[in-house]
Protein backbone atom coordinates (compact mmCIF):
# COMPACT_ATOMS: atom_id res chain seq x y z
CA UNK A 1 0.00 0.00 0.00
CA UNK A 2 1.32 3.47 -0.81
CA UNK A 3 2.37 5.71 2.04
CA UNK A 4 0.29 8.68 3.16
CA UNK A 5 0.51 11.57 5.55
CA UNK A 6 -2.52 12.89 7.43
CA UNK A 7 -1.73 16.55 8.03
CA UNK A 8 -3.09 19.18 10.40
CA UNK A 9 -5.26 16.72 12.31
CA UNK A 10 -6.23 16.27 15.95
CA UNK A 11 -4.47 13.16 17.34
CA UNK A 12 -6.09 11.34 20.27
CA UNK A 13 -4.39 8.26 21.78
CA UNK A 14 -7.40 6.91 23.67
CA UNK A 15 -6.53 8.70 26.90
CA UNK A 16 -5.58 12.24 25.99
CA UNK A 17 -5.10 14.67 23.13
CA UNK A 18 -1.54 14.34 21.82
CA UNK A 19 -1.59 17.07 19.18
CA UNK A 20 -4.27 19.52 18.12
CA UNK A 21 -2.67 20.09 14.69
CA UNK A 22 -0.54 16.96 14.31
CA UNK A 23 0.81 14.80 11.52
CA UNK A 24 0.48 11.03 11.14
CA UNK A 25 2.69 9.21 8.62
CA UNK A 26 1.64 5.73 7.50
CA UNK A 27 3.98 3.44 5.55
CA UNK A 28 3.42 -0.22 4.63
CA UNK A 29 0.07 -0.25 6.49
CA UNK A 30 1.73 0.82 9.75
CA UNK A 31 1.87 4.12 11.60
CA UNK A 32 5.49 5.18 11.30
CA UNK A 33 5.37 8.64 12.87
CA UNK A 34 3.10 10.84 14.97
CA UNK A 35 4.44 14.37 15.26
CA UNK A 36 3.54 17.96 16.06
CA UNK A 37 5.54 19.11 13.02
CA UNK A 38 5.42 18.05 9.38
CA UNK A 39 8.19 15.56 8.53
CA UNK A 40 11.01 17.21 6.57
CA UNK A 41 11.29 14.28 4.16
CA UNK A 42 8.38 12.15 2.97
CA UNK A 43 8.58 8.79 1.23
CA UNK A 44 8.47 8.79 -2.57
CA UNK A 45 4.90 9.00 -3.93
CA UNK A 46 3.52 9.84 -0.47
CA UNK A 47 -0.04 11.16 -0.61
CA UNK A 48 -0.81 14.06 1.73
CA UNK A 49 -4.34 14.07 3.14
CA UNK A 50 -5.74 17.20 4.75
CA UNK A 51 -6.99 16.22 8.20
CA UNK A 52 -8.25 19.67 9.16
CA UNK A 53 -11.33 19.39 11.36
CA UNK A 54 -10.82 15.62 11.78
CA UNK A 55 -9.53 13.45 14.60
CA UNK A 56 -7.23 10.43 14.31
CA UNK A 57 -7.86 7.93 17.10
CA UNK A 58 -7.22 4.26 17.91
CA UNK A 59 -9.75 1.68 16.81
CA UNK A 60 -13.09 1.80 18.57
CA UNK A 61 -14.29 -0.79 21.10
CA UNK A 62 -17.89 -2.03 21.08
CA UNK A 63 -18.31 -3.50 24.55
CA UNK A 64 -21.76 -5.03 24.06
CA UNK A 65 -22.51 -7.07 20.94
CA UNK A 66 -24.30 -10.30 20.14
CA UNK A 67 -22.21 -11.42 17.18
CA UNK A 68 -21.72 -15.15 17.85
CA UNK A 69 -20.15 -16.46 14.63
CA UNK A 70 -21.71 -13.58 12.62
CA UNK A 71 -18.83 -12.84 10.24
CA UNK A 72 -20.88 -10.26 8.30
CA UNK A 73 -21.46 -8.28 11.50
CA UNK A 74 -17.77 -8.36 12.38
CA UNK A 75 -16.70 -7.30 8.88
CA UNK A 76 -19.13 -4.36 9.01
CA UNK A 77 -17.79 -3.37 12.44
CA UNK A 78 -14.26 -3.16 10.99
CA UNK A 79 -15.53 -0.96 8.13
CA UNK A 80 -16.78 1.54 10.73
CA UNK A 81 -13.54 1.61 12.73
CA UNK A 82 -14.48 -0.90 15.43
CA UNK A 83 -11.40 -3.05 15.99
CA UNK A 84 -12.48 -4.80 19.21
CA UNK A 85 -15.84 -6.30 20.15
CA UNK A 86 -16.94 -7.95 23.37
CA UNK A 87 -19.56 -10.59 22.63
CA UNK A 88 -22.11 -11.03 25.41
CA UNK A 89 -22.80 -14.73 24.61
CA UNK A 90 -26.28 -14.58 26.10
CA UNK A 91 -27.56 -17.92 24.78
CA UNK A 92 -26.80 -20.91 27.06
CA UNK A 93 -25.87 -23.21 24.16
CA UNK A 94 -23.17 -20.71 23.07
CA UNK A 95 -21.27 -21.35 26.29
CA UNK A 96 -20.76 -25.01 25.35
CA UNK A 97 -19.15 -23.92 22.06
Amino acid sequence: MPSFLISDTRVFDGESLIHDHGFVLVEDDRIKLVSAIKPAALPKDCTVLDGSGCTVLPGLVDAHVHAYHDVDFLEKAIQYGVTTVIDMHNEPHWFRD
